[in-house]
C-alpha cells in the first residue's frame, strides 16, 4: 500500500513550486492543521442516497494514507530543492578499451556516435538475438488526450498531416511489424512482439475501436493489449482533496509513473510472464521519431547489465524545458573505506532526471566540457 509511483512525487513537487509564492488565507492556515480528509463529505447531509454512494466508492477507492505520505514527501522534496541540490554529470563510458566498462553508481552515458560500427553491430544483434527468443515486449504510453488541435480524441489515432494520412498508431506498430521482419529474416523463425498500451477511461474504448477498424494494422489480436492507467485524487495547494461535484472527488490520471503498478494489477505482467517477456521498451505516443523497440538500446542495455535505460539528447540551450539525466547526491556519510581507522567521506548518488522546474538558475546554465 506503500508504494508509490514516481510521477505522482513531481506532480506533487511541482504543485508545491507552483504555488510556493502564492498568498495562504486564514482560512487555508486553518485547514492545513486539519489532518485528514474529512472535507470531503461536506455536503454529504444533503446529498440523496445514490450520491451518497457515489461519494462514498469514490473515497474508498483512494489509499489516502499512500496519497498523503506522496504529498509530504514532495514538501520535503521543494524544501530540498530551495536548500540546494547537489549533483554531477552523468559518467562518460569508454568503449574504446578492450575490456568493457563497467557501470559505476549514479548515471552512466554512452555517446553512441563515438561507438564503433562494430560494437553497434553486438549490440544490434543482441537485441535481435533477444526478440528472437521472445524476451522482449513494448508499451506505449498513450493516456493523454489531445488538446491543441480541437479533436479532443487520443493523439495517436490522428490524421498528423503526413502525405501518407498516417497515425502515430500505425507508425508504430508497422515498426514493430518491420522489426519482426528483421528478426525473421535473421532467424528464418516468425517472431512475434508484445505490444501493451496503456489508455486512461475516457480513451481506452475508442483506442481500441480504432485499432479494430483498422484490423490491428497488420498484427495479431492476441499480441496487441489494452489496460488503463490509474487515477489519483487532484489537491488543492495544502495537499487536500479537491471536489468535481458535491458528490464526486476530481479524479486525475496519475501519469506515466503509474505504468508499473497498472501493468501488475491488470494482469499485464502475468500475460509477460506466459510469454517469457524479461525486458520492456517504453515509449510514449508523443515521439513521432521514436525508433519503437529499438534493437541496438535493446542489447546495449544487455551488455551492460543496466536494470533500467533511457534514451537522452544533448539540452542544447538552458531555458528548454527538459529534465536532465544525471547524478544526485542523495546521502552523505561516513565510513572507515580503508580500514585504518579514521573515517572517511562518502558521498552516495544515485541516476536521476532532475525535472526543468527543480533546477536552480545557476545550475540550469552550468555546462561540462564532456558530457554538456
Amino acid at each position: 500500500r506503500r508504494r508509490m509511483a514516481r510521477s505522482w512525487f513531481s506532480s506533487c513537487t511541482e504543485i508545491v513550486q507552483k504555488f510556493k509564492g502564492a498568498e495562504v488565507t486564514k482560512e487555508e492556515e486553518e485547514e492545513e492543521v486539519q489532518p485528514g480528509q474529512d472535507h470531503v463529505f461536506t455536503f454529504y447531509e444533503s446529498l440523496n442516497p445514490e450520491q451518497k454512494n457515489r461519494l462514498d466508492e469514490d473515497y474508498d477507492d483512494i489509499n489516502v494514507e499512500e496519497i498523503e505520505e506522496a504529498w509530504n514527501r514532495a514538501l520535503e522534496i521543494n524544501d530540498m530543492i530551495r536548500q540546494g541540490v547537489t549533483v554531477s554529470g552523468a559518467q562518460l563510458m569508454n568503449w574504446e578499451l578492450k575490456k568493457p566498462p563497467v557501470l559505476k553508481p549514479g548515471a552512466n552515458l554512452t555517446k553512441f556516435a563515438d561507438v564503433s560500427e562494430r560494437k553497434a553491430a553486438l549490440w544490434r544483434h543482441t537485441g535481435y538475438d533477444l526478440y528472437h527468443k521472445a524476451r522482449v515486449a513494448v508499451v506505449v504510453f498513450s493516456g493523454g488526450m489531445d488538446t491543441r488541435m480541437g479533436d479532443n480524441l487520443p493523439k495517436g489515432t490522428l490524421d498528423i498531416g503526413l502525405l501518407s494520412h498516417k497515425s502515430i498508431f500505425q507508425l508504430y506498430i508497422e515498426r514493430v511489424r518491420r522489426l519482426q521482419h528483421l528478426v525473421y529474416r535473421k532467424y528464418r523463425r516468425a517472431a512475434h512482439i508484445p505490444v501493451y498500451i496503456m489508455c486512461n477511461r475516457d480513451n481506452r474504448y475508442v483506442i481500441e475501436d480504432f485499432f479494430r477498424e483498422n484490423e490491428f494494422f497488420g498484427m495479431r489480436e492476441q499480441d496487441l493489449m489494452f489496460f488503463t492507467q490509474g487515477y489519483s485524487p487532484m489537491c488543492n495547494v495544502n495537499g487536500k482533496f479537491l471536489l468535481a461535484e458535491k458528490h464526486r472527488i476530481a479524479m486525475y490520471p496519475n501519469g506515466n509513473g503509474g505504468v508499473f503498478r497498472a501493468l501488475m494489477e491488470q494482469g499485464m505482467i502475468s500475460d509477460m510472464k506466459s510469454r517469457g517477456v524479461t525486458c520492456l521498451f517504453m515509449c510514449s505516443i508523443d515521439n513521432l521519431l521514436a525508433k519503437v523497440g529499438d534493437p541496438t538500446f535493446i542489447g546495449y542495455c544487455e551488455a551492460t547489465k543496466a536494470e533500467a535505460g533511457l534514451k537522452v539528447v544533448e539540452k542544447l540551450h538552458p531555458d528548454e524545458s527538459f529534465g536532465v539525466f544525471c547524478s544526485k547526491v542523495t546521502k552523505k556519510q561516513y565510513e572507515d573505506i580503508d580500514g585504518d581507522g579514521k573515517l572517511d567521506a562518502v558521498v552516495k548518488v544515485k541516476a536521476a532526471v532532475l525535472e526543468f522546474f527543480e533546477i536552480p538558475e545557476d545550475l540550469r546554465r552550468r555546462r561540462t566540457q564532456m558530457t554538456n
